[in-house]
């Protein structure tokens, strides 16, 4: 019997945020939601949680991030940094040792910021 390959995803920033206020449906979101295993990282969840200092809209961001899984960055991952061929800014440098290192496809609205990278990137409908 084969083996079923459920796909994993790295859900960027812009995404999250997008979902949170409401710029695309619930159900494009639920729907990428059940289509694989989803992350995120801290680096993401501090983003969104400095975005805010209202209690109701720190307590939506908290609901979001306990549907998905929140990867750390472990400090071996330093020793992967520049290694893409392509000169990018700290934090999208971390997003593409993240997802290379776990094998994720990083799922943005901002594709091009990536482009040329060695990680599979797909743009969020």
């Amino acid at each position: 019997m084969q083996k079923k390959i459920v796909p994993e995803y790295l859900i960027e920033t812009d995404v999250l945020s997008g979902f949170l206020t409401g710029s695309y449906s619930a159900e494009l979101f639920v729907e990428l939601l059940s289509s694989g295993v989803c992350y995120t990282s801290v680096l993401n969840a501090t983003e969104l949680m400095l975005s805010t200092e209202s209690k109701s809209e720190k307590l939506k961001i908290k609901q979001l991030l306990s549907a998905l899984k929140v990867l750390g960055i472990p400090g071996r991952y330093a020793l992967e940094v520049g290694k893409t061929g392509k000169i990018l800014a700290l934090r999208e440098e971390l997003m593409v040792v993240l997802a290379r290192m776990n094998s994720l496809v990083l799922i943005t609205q901002h594709p091009l910021r990536y482009e040329g990278t060695d990680i599979a990137i797909q743009k969020f409908k």
